[in-house]
């Protein structure tokens, strides 16, 4: 009798902390789509370049993506570690990006700077806003079973070739300078114990050493994207947890390549 009453208190103890959870996790959820609905707004394509002359700004691009416009003012004005924007045509990912003087604040806190399990994107510490280096460097947590649609957990399904073709271009800007596009040169799965590539290097000491380290990377790459990248470019990394191998020091990275205006 006494075990039956302990192990119902245990079953019920372990409702309440599910129950507990996930009102946690929708809350947290549903604070993201109110600041993209907020903040946010889709174009039906790229906006125009300053750069074409007058009478060529009609003309559409040669590929067709929807564009975030963020309202940077309002962003900044909630939190002023607010630094860019992020999305992923046709993905769940679309999110404000923060920066932070170190790399744990925004692990535990929203883009609103409110308490979160969820986190936010962010970048390094390390990296330069204005200019970016050779290699800018963006987090976010990969939430697991439940939360797949949330934060970098679709980034996973970069696993599959078929989904890279679906979905080559990554939007980053920041409040400083509208970048545009971004295209997946190269797709990693990396241990962190495992020190044959550092993805986390952020600049190099001459054009030789970046491309080298863009070889390694397109080498380490779990499929051939057929993306060109070299020495001159600028990449960006997207960083995220994969427990799925290496004893939970997994990560899998995206890297790409700036393309600007498409």
């Amino acid at each position: 009798m006494i075990l039956s009453l302990g192990l119902f208190a245990v079953a019920g103890s372990l409702l309440l902390y599910f129950l507990i959870s996930s009102h946690a996790a929708q809350e947290e959820a549903e604070s993201y789509i109110d600041i993209q609905q907020t903040y946010s707004a889709v174009l039906e394509y790229d906006p125009p370049n300053p750069e074409k002359p007058l009478e060529q700004q009609d003309t559409e691009p040669s590929i067709q993506l929807p564009y975030i416009a963020a309202d940077y003012t309002g962003l900044r004005e909630l939190n002023e570690d607010t630094i860019g924007w992020i999305a992923i045509p046709d993905t769940p990912i679309s999110y404000p990006v923060m920066q932070y003087t170190d790399n744990s604040k925004y692990l535990k806190r929203d883009s609103s700077g409110k308490k979160s399990s969820a986190g936010a994107v962010f970048m390094d510490a390390g990296n330069s806003l204005s200019p970016l280096d050779q290699n800018t460097i963006l987090y976010a947590h990969n939430m697991g079973e439940g939360r797949e649609d949330e934060m970098f957990a679709p980034l996973l399904l970069y696993k599959e070739k078929e989904y890279y073709v679906a979905h080559p271009y990554i939007q980053f800007d920041t409040h400083i300078e509208l970048h545009g596009w971004w295209e997946v040169f190269a797709v990693l799965h990396l241990d962190l114990r495992d020190d044959g590539f550092n993805y986390l290097r952020q600049s190099f000491p001459d054009q030789e050493a970046f491309a080298a380290w863009l070889e390694k990377a397109k080498e380490l790459s779990l499929y051939d994207t057929g993306a060109a990248v070299c020495e001159t470019d600028s990449v960006l990394t997207l960083s995220t947890c994969d427990r799925s191998l290496y004893r939970g020091n997994g990560r899998f990275v995206l890297l790409a390549v700036h393309r600007g205006q498409l």
